[in-house]
């Protein structure tokens, strides 16, 4: 197919468009937003219980974070309760199973994400699947790493968890 000379703007314009819109394809992929990297910190929290890592999960809290056990709740624990509950994992309560059955992630301004998560699990001292709830809050740290600064333990089998059903 041959292409006329009034033609030729036209063919060179289209390639234009579609030269511009690669490169803002690739420029896409090498920026990462704040609602991505909650996801990530939230999959690599969830990965650390899973695998009953307990360092793998505390190295992703700020220092100042806040464990809360429901939202309402108006004592937010500090890290020692939830690394408490944590290693239990590593022992008696070691996760055997577990789905994450629903995520969904927003970035109401930049350096934040807000992570909403549900896990069906299935442990070692409970062989019954388990649905939980979660709301995890992810903050950009001067240092330019991402960590959990606050941890919210929303929902276990439909209903609002208080402190003695953490492990």
């Amino acid at each position: 197919m041959a292409i006329r000379r009034d033609q030729g703007h036209l063919f060179i314009s289209g390639l234009a468009t579609i030269g511009l819109g690669l490169v803002v394809m690739a420029l896409a992929t090498l920026v990462t937003t704040s609602r991505e990297h909650g996801i990530r910190i939230a999959d690599q929290l969830i990965d650390a219980a899973e695998l009953g890592d307990v360092p793998g999960a505390t190295a992703l809290f700020d220092p100042g974070m806040e464990f809360l056990v429901t939202e309402s709740d108006a004592r937010p624990s500090s890290i020692a309760t939830i690394t408490s509950s944590l290693e239990s994992l590593a022992g008696r309560n070691r996760i055997e199973s577990n789905f994450v059955t629903r995520m969904e992630a927003t970035s109401p301004e930049k350096g934040l994400a807000i992570v909403e998560f549900d896990c069906l699990t299935r442990t070692a001292e409970y062989p019954m699947n388990t649905a939980t709830s979660w709301l995890l809050h992810a903050g950009h740290q001067p240092d330019g790493t991402w960590r959990i600064t606050r941890l919210v333990f929303v929902e276990i089998d439909g209903k609002r968890p208080n402190r003695r059903t953490l492990p």
